[in-house]
């Protein structure tokens, strides 16, 4: 399967930097694994979750039917502000997809990318204060869909960056 490749840059001393991990807490590369590349929590690939061929290496094939990966407990707590970014290729846009989903074991915090009928939104609540943003992306049927977001955590809400 492929390897992992990553944009390097030099510095002004001539050290040669990362500057998109500096401060990236972690990394699902699916290069044949589910590990994290950044941190240490380790994912688990669960009801025949398979690979395929991604962009840069490989990717995580999902069915759609009982196909994900868990997370050790408390891998994403958010406090404060963060942005992710995640690549989907849908190979179907009807009904209610989840793409991306942690919570804590009371469901008080949790955090929830989905797509309604190939509208993408982001649930999350903190302390059970919940809020939903909709219509942060129209998902394209069989491409690649880049999503990168930020979330301001005291206005509570999300932005497509």
């Amino acid at each position: 399967m492929g390897a992992t490749q990553q944009m390097l840059l030099t510095d002004i001393n001539g050290v040669t930097v990362n500057p998109l991990w500096t401060n990236l807490t972690h990394a699902y590369n699916a290069d044949s694994n589910a590990n994290d590349q950044k941190g240490s929590a380790n994912g688990t690939l669960v009801g025949g979750t398979t690979y395929a061929t991604g962009v840069i290496g490989d990717a995580f094939s999902f069915d759609g039917a009982n196909d994900y990966m868990t997370l050790p407990d408390d891998t994403f707590s958010p406090s404060g502000d963060f942005s992710f970014s995640i690549w989907i290729k849908p190979s179907g846009l009807t009904g209610n997809l989840n793409y991306f989903s942690v919570a804590n074991s009371t469901l008080s915090n949790y955090i929830v990318l989905m797509s309604v009928n190939n509208i993408l939104e982001f649930n999350i609540a903190n302390s059970g204060v919940s809020n939903t943003i909709s219509n942060l992306a129209t998902l394209i049927f069989t491409s690649l869909n880049n999503i990168p977001s930020a979330f301001d955590f005291v206005k509570f809400s999300m932005c497509k960056i």
